[in-house]
């Protein structure tokens, strides 16, 4: 059997394709991977304090267009089916974009000093793009990511990082 003795994760209520993920380093040559270090001291403060922004704009988009009221608010508040599996709001800048159009062009149900002030609270989440806070690091490199370089790297096209 070409799949005896596989791990696999099995998802019944997915789509036909989906149903039995089959994990890739399985089927490896090389055998299964150490995972690789993936976090500085400080990565943890940063990654909280996006995530409090993060549930901070799906709280405030929830509300909003809750206060909306209507069939596209409605529609655009309606989690897919990944979001609410992975129990993640993956399309809050979806939602943010939608109440940022309605607000400046309306119908909404606030006045024009309401509707500022959500703006300016709907910005300050767009204004906050995510990053990546820590490099993949192998093992044999973490000597490069720590030293201050004397020569920037060169990119492809030969411009300086």
């Amino acid at each position: 059997m070409l799949f005896a003795g596989a791990s696999r994760q099995d998802r019944p209520a997915n789509n036909l394709g989906w149903r039995h993920i089959l994990d890739p380093e399985e089927f490896s040559l090389g055998g299964r991977n150490t995972f690789l270090p993936y976090s500085r001291g400080n990565d943890a403060a940063h990654d909280s304090a996006f995530a409090a922004l993060h549930d901070e704009a799906v709280r405030v988009a929830d509300d909003l267009l809750d206060r909306i009221g209507d069939a596209d608010a409605t529609r655009t508040k309606t989690r897919d089916q990944f979001e609410r599996e992975a129990r993640f709001d993956y399309h809050v800048d979806q939602r943010i974009w939608f109440l940022w159009q309605r607000l400046e062009r309306g119908p909404h149900p606030f006045t024009e000093d309401e509707a500022r002030a959500h703006r300016a609270t709907l910005l300050r989440f767009m204004s906050a793009a995510p990053r990546l806070t820590a490099p993949i690091v192998e093992p044999a490199r973490r000597s490069e990511y720590r030293v201050r370089r004397a020569q920037p790297m060169k990119t492809d096209e030969g411009r300086t990082m």
